[in-house]
């Protein structure tokens, strides 16, 4: 045989295996974020202990499954870069089951190892339809009547949950999506879509009083905005500046914001004066963190910790903070995996700046509130692995968001590492 069709017939297998291995992940991913989303929802069912039962056996096949694909659908450059995948994957799995008693970072490292060669823009093109769906479903039947639209009464004013659990569940989920949104057209925004969503944001916040969020929201809006200003004056020293600036704040901006809160409720105290007025700002989430510490506190690889939070009048202890919510339950060591992920994250995505504004946005958000392994909510760690070209490699672009060849590139991704 000669060497070129030796090389043709290696390029068809290689083929043929990745196409493989994006069924399988859409084969678990679809009912898997099927019933995760339900279970933030009062929809009939979705709390019964027959979803609970099928989400955990659910679970655990997509454990076994994306372990299966990275064995014997996905190739690497280093065949050690498998090993020790396959290593972290098991060790995680093990401390799901047997420590910390939660599929939680199960969940979304599976995915995030599962998604290794498939089209990303896919993948969150799913997400943004099955999560939109079942969320719009769950709001019009909560407004009719068919189903709770449980009310919550704090800050002097009645909040409603919208057909989801907890009122600032639902305007989570909006803000998550809307990042989504922004993020997979990115390219053909206009300021029309921007003044639309900012729209849409504020009919959430209104019955939801989910104050984060929709400031978080605004704040994104206005960053994809002046991300559009860029693109139409690249020689302004704003735009300059802008691109120069990004790529070091998407990689610094979750290691810091982890540490500020960590320190922040560590050193909490209600007699000074500092921490006292910053603990007011943000409605007691420090006092909640600090009392973590002192009720949880911290372990190497996790335990298993029982949160008492949302209706919760008496005891409550649920820490909002995703960083500390983390260190808490599942430890140290898988804190500091998941911001190194986001960290990789960043440096894989320097080029591309809505990354940069996602990164950020997730990291401020995590602060107070705990979605950060949370697939439910929050699908970015999939940035990590998954082929980005179809998001990215298309397009106009600018300086500082130019295609490279690298992890996800047309070039010296999956296709190449075959």
């Amino acid at each position: 045989m000669r060497i070129e069709e030796s090389i043709g017939e290696k390029r068809t297998v290689s083929r043929e295996r990745k196409d493989a291995g994006s069924v399988l992940f859409f084969l678990c991913f679809i009912p898997l974020l099927m019933s995760l989303t339900l279970r933030t929802t009062v929809l009939p069912y979705a709390q019964s202990d027959a979803l609970w039962t099928f989400n955990y056996v659910l679970t655990i096949v997509v454990c076994v499954a994306m372990t299966a694909k990275v064995l014997f659908l996905d190739t690497y450059r280093d065949t050690t870069a498998k090993l020790l995948i396959m290593l972290m994957l098991v060790l995680v799995f093990c401390q799901s089951a047997f420590l910390v008693l939660s599929w939680e970072l199960s969940t979304v490292f599976a995915l995030c190892v599962g998604s290794f060669g498939v089209d990303l823009k896919k993948i969150y093109k799913v997400y943004l339809v099955e999560s939109s769906a079942i969320l719009f479903v769950a709001l019009i039947l909560s407004l009719t009547g068919a189903i709770p639209n449980l009310p919550f009464e704090k800050f002097g004013r009645i909040r409603y949950a919208l057909g989801t659990i907890y009122c600032t569940d639902f305007s989570a989920r909006v803000f998550y999506l809307l990042l989504l949104f922004l993020l997979l057209f990115h390219t053909r925004l206009k300021i029309p879509h921007l003044l639309l969503l900012a729209g849409l944001s504020f009919a959430v916040f209104v019955p939801t009083f989910g104050k984060l969020d929709f400031a978080c929201s605004i704040l994104a809006l206005i960053l994809f905005g002046m991300h559009m200003y860029v693109r139409s004056h690249e020689d302004s020293a704003t735009a300059v500046w802008w691109k120069k600036a990004w790529p070091k704040i998407g990689l610094l901006s979750m290691p810091v914001a982890s540490v500020v809160m960590f320190f922040l409720s560590y050193f909490f105290s209600p007699d000074n004066r500092f921490t006292s007025f910053v603990d007011q700002v943000i409605t007691g989430r420090l006092a909640l963190g600090k009392n973590g510490f002192s009720e949880f506190g911290v372990t190497v690889l996790g335990h298993s910790v029982v949160y008492r939070g949302a209706y919760v009048t008496e005891n409550y202890n649920f820490v909002d903070c995703s960083y500390l919510n983390m260190l808490f339950k599942e430890g140290v060591i898988a804190v500091l995996v998941v911001i190194a992920v986001y960290v990789l994250i960043a440096k894989k995505h320097k080029d591309h700046l809505p990354v940069m504004y996602i990164l950020a946005m997730v990291s401020l958000n995590c602060m107070l509130e705990h979605h950060i392994i949370d697939m439910a909510y929050n699908p970015f760690m999939l940035l990590l692995l998954a082929d980005t070209g179809a998001i990215f490699g298309s397009g106009r672009t600018v300086p500082g968001e130019q295609e490279k060849k690298g992890p996800g590139g047309s070039e010296t991704g999956h296709e190449k590492m075959t």
